[in-house]
């Protein structure tokens, strides 16, 4: 009987037995070691018959025993480090299957029981959990397989471009909420979550109890004003970290800019002060603020004092092209890095420019004939339709446009004045001119604008002797005192009450004043003498004490008889001539009516005017006294024909009193 043992023992030795009896021993072959036993053939010599035979012997090995799986160590994102314990000695090697039996990691024998293998398997997908078993193999045979092993890889870890967000680092926004997207989501390729933590810092030190964030966008909101960051750190499904990522900084500023405070024109143009020096304009500013930090300004600059625009600079400073005359507004609005702008557009500076001088004044003096020789008067006006009139010059001469009696002078804003001749003042037989400039807001002068001329009447003492005169002479009064002023005459009397006056003009002065009066004598329209396109200088304010007591006189001889050649008196007036003085009378009512009154006191009835005046209570029958000026009226119901009746012009309501 021949026996043979599997290869056992340190020397890895198969034995040959005869009959129970060892006869020798083989070691084992390369072929038995690396490719495993199936079936080898051992040639052994015996003495037999004929010599050199021998018998073939075939010996079968058993399949290893398994071994033992241990801990599996995760790698990387795709590969897995499997181990296990050898538990054979009559092995060639290790192999890792799947499921599917499939060999995915293999490695040599370990020759000793005891001994641990690892075996990497690679190609794997991150974040990925992956079961296997462990087998020993001898050639073909392979011994049973191990408990089953799950182990996860590792998750891709968070990098900028699998962690984005929908606004960009380091730019600000006006939004307080941030979106942030795991890009791939939270599956097998990617990684199971994200812990994360969102703060005001650019680091932190993880303590694994942070929030979890494993599903859908992740929205984050900034609670204040700042800069913020997201912390992340990524796991795979059995929780093991890989990789942390700090993103940010995330700038959130919601509080609007302001605008600026300060704007300068570069040239030294003033706001709303116009000129006519500067046309491209230049403008810097300061004083905006801004927690986002300031990124520019929304400019407009033109004509409309609300427009707006969507031009913009980058610095505080602007400059124009030159413009034509006009009105321009300088508007801003600040805008900051979060994309914000100011509440409102500001109106920063008024710049006004103006080429064109203003135009030639046209000059009104009082009339062709003055009085005084110290004192002219005239009126102006000028226009400018862009800057306006800031000043007016005037000078006097003895031609238009010349200055040899009075130099120029300012006279403001003022459209009329009074002007003082130096001695030796005017001179009778010379016209005098009064010329006027005017300067616009910008500065520019215009051309000279002229009166037509004004001259110094020939003075008489008296106002009897003015009446002496024809028509169309010029003639001055001086300090004669004004007894009544209606609406676009009044009337001058001598002190004594010897003779009294109507005088024609536009603005006449106060009862009581004292006055110099120059013009010509004429007639008014309903023939009364008077004066006619008088100038008047008041050289003394109005005072009532100043004022003669009205004459007394009866009704029958009011307005009285012609004076002279060319001051008529009432048709069919006697006595002496009374036209132009303040009188007084007495009589019964006789008629009321809106404008006048008819008394009488048994001499005549005579028409007390009293048009614009609110006449008193009075009743037919009353007895009243009235202090008025003797004038006179066209009477057109007189028979054969009209004619000139005496009236008496009321002063006012209160100069009617009743006597019963």
């Amino acid at each position: 009987t021949i026996d043979f043992t599997p290869y056992t023992g340190a020397k890895n030795e198969v034995k040959y037995y005869i009959d129970g009896v060892s006869v020798g021993s083989v070691e084992r072959t390369e072929d038995t070691q690396n490719i495993g036993l199936n079936m080898v053939a051992y040639g052994f010599h015996y003495r037999v018959n004929s010599v050199g035979w021998f018998d073939d012997c075939a010996m079968y090995a058993a399949p290893p025993v398994a071994p033992v799986m241990g801990a599996a160590q995760t790698l990387s994102t795709t590969s897995i480090r499997w181990k296990v314990t050898d538990k054979s000695n009559n092995e060639v090697g290790f192999k890792v299957v799947d499921a599917a039996q499939k060999i995915v990691a293999s490695a040599p024998v370990s020759n000793g029981t005891g001994s641990a293998v690892s075996m990497d398997e690679t190609g794997l997908t991150p974040n990925t959990a992956y079961t296997r078993t462990a087998k020993a193999f001898n050639g073909s045979l392979d011994s049973s397989p191990t408990a089953a092993a799950t182990k996860w890889t590792l998750s891709v870890p968070p990098s900028k471009s699998n962690v984005t967000c929908d606004k960009a680092e380091g730019a600000i926004s006006s939004s307080a909420d941030f979106t942030f997207t795991a890009v791939g989501g939270f599956t097998s390729g990617t990684l199971a979550q994200y812990r994360y933590v969102w703060n005001t810092s650019p680091t932190h030190t993880w303590t694994e109890a942070e929030q979890v964030w494993n599903s859908g966008d992740l929205i984050l909101s900034a609670p204040s004003d700042g800069s913020y960051y997201l912390h992340v750190k990524g796991y795979n499904g059995e929780n093991v970290a890989n990789g942390t990522l700090d993103l940010g900084p995330y700038k959130f500023f919601n509080e609007p800019p302001t605008n600026p405070t300060s704007v300068t024109e570069t040239h030294g143009v003033q706001t709303e002060t116009w000129q006519s020096t500067v046309s491209a304009p230049s403008f810097t500013w300061s004083g905006a603020t801004a927690s986002a930090g300031i990124a520019g300004y929304l400019v407009y600059f033109g004509t409309d004092p609300d427009g707006t625009s969507t031009d913009s600079v980058a610095s505080a400073a602007y400059t124009s092209s030159a413009v034509s005359t006009g009105t321009y507004y300088l508007r801003l609005r600040t805008k900051d890095s979060a994309g914000q702008t100011a509440t409102k557009w500001m109106t920063a500076f008024e710049f006004n420019y103006d080429s064109t001088a203003p135009d030639a004044p046209e000059v009104m003096d009082d009339g062709d004939f003055t009085g005084s020789t110290t004192q002219l008067h005239a009126s102006w006006y000028a226009s400018d339709d862009e800057s306006d009139i800031a000043e007016y010059q005037y000078a006097v001469g003895t031609s238009q446009g010349g200055s040899n009696v009075v130099g120029w002078t300012s006279a403001g804003a003022m459209t009329q004045g009074k002007i003082n001749i130096p001695s030796p003042g005017l001179q009778p037989g010379q016209t005098y001119f009064i010329s006027v400039k005017a300067k616009n807001g910008a500065g520019l002068w215009g051309e000279v604008g002229s009166s037509d001329g004004i001259a110094l009447a020939p003075s008489v003492l008296t106002i009897a002797a003015a009446k002496m005169l024809p028509d169309a002479t010029p003639v001055a009064l001086s300090d004669k005192i004004v007894t009544a002023s209606f609406r676009s005459n009044f009337y001058i009397e001598e002190a004594n009450r010897t003779s009294g006056i109507m005088v024609l003009s536009d603005i006449p002065p106060a009862a009581g004043s004292l006055v110099t009066v120059g013009g010509m004598m004429g007639i008014n329209a309903i023939g009364e003498r008077a004066i006619l396109n008088a100038v008047v200088n008041v050289e003394a304010a109005a005072d009532p004490a100043r004022i003669p007591a009205p004459l007394y006189m009866n009704c029958g001889v009011l307005g009285g008889s012609a004076f002279g050649p060319y001051t008529t008196g009432a048709d069919g007036g006697t006595g002496l001539n009374n036209v132009g003085l303040l009188v007084k009378v007495c009589g019964r009512v006789e008629n009321v009516n809106e404008w006048d009154i008819e008394i009488s006191d048994g001499s005549t009835t005579i028409s007390v005017f009293a048009g614009g005046i609110d006449i008193p209570e009075l009743a037919v029958g009353d007895f009243i006294s009235v202090v008025g000026i003797s004038s006179m009226e066209l009477d057109y119901e007189a028979e054969p024909g009209e004619m000139l009746k005496p009236i008496l012009r009321l002063l006012d309501e209160s100069s009617i009193i009743k006597l019963n």
